[in-house]
């Protein structure tokens, strides 16, 4: 078959438009892949640093070789006002109600958990009432803690004083002494899955009443996500959905 003068014409503008479009899809996926410039700063609260910092670190490195991070511990309140102030592009945070200037993705509710040593709650099941978590001795955060927080409002609630019989600010510290026998914790099922999974603690999820608290990704309204910000939290989304789906965020 051969071509008219027409459709010759026609024949080559076809491969010059393909071969741009070759060019722009080419530059497109360079620019997703390419995260040099300036570090991402993302805030963890820290029963989420041992859980997901790694992982996350590990999904990035994977994707895009040249990425720069910036991780940064702090409470919930510390975060949101980090974001706020543009000290941070993305944060996790887990209080029930935030500032209209930020964009708030909820990931799911997580349990509060009475944990132990194995063997040193006598339990028939994996649950525990809120009751009977406020007759053991307790390692808590001291305030202000979100878990103590929902913690101490329950046990008002039924008419009784929460006084743990000690305090740390260290989560390690407080697995650990838990690990020691030094007394019983109520943390996030985040903060211990690891722990259960290999037998280094026990965890009983408090029921009656049921305590969860909320985990939410957020990042700020007011200061605009860059090209690399807007994949990382794309990235970090995708990863904390899988730890919804494997149940280590529960």
């Amino acid at each position: 078959m051969t071509l008219t003068e027409d459709g010759s014409l026609l024949l080559e503008h076809a491969h010059a438009i393909l071969s741009c479009v070759a060019i722009a899809e080419d530059q497109l996926l360079n620019r997703v892949s390419d995260l040099s410039g300036p570090p991402v700063s993302v805030g963890l609260i820290p029963s989420l640093t041992e859980a997901f910092a790694v992982p996350m670190l590990e999904r990035l490195r994977q994707k895009f070789p040249n990425f720069r991070l910036r991780l940064l511990d702090g409470l919930s309140d510390q975060i949101e006002s980090w974001l706020l102030n543009g000290e941070l592009q993305i944060g996790f945070s887990t209080l029930p109600k935030h500032s209209s200037r930020l964009v708030v993705e909820h990931l799911c509710d997580e349990h509060l958990c009475l944990v132990a040593a194995p063997g040193v709650v006598q339990s028939a099941g994996s649950t525990i009432s809120l009751s009977e978590v406020i007759g053991i001795p307790l390692i808590l955060n001291p305030q202000p803690n979100s878990v103590r927080i929902l913690l101490e409002t329950a046990a008002a609630d039924q008419g009784h004083d929460l006084e743990p019989w000690l305090e740390f600010t260290s989560f390690p510290a407080i697995k650990e002494a838990v690990r020691r026998r030094f007394g019983c914790s109520v943390l996030s099922w985040s903060a211990i899955a690891e722990d259960v999974a290999e037998g280094r603690l026990a965890a009983y999820q408090i029921v009656d009443p049921p305590l969860r608290r909320p985990l939410q990704l957020l990042s700020a309204r007011d200061h605009a996500l860059s090209h690399s910000s807007r994949i990382m939290k794309d990235e970090i989304l995708i990863l904390a959905h899988e730890f919804v789906r494997e149940g280590r965020f529960r």
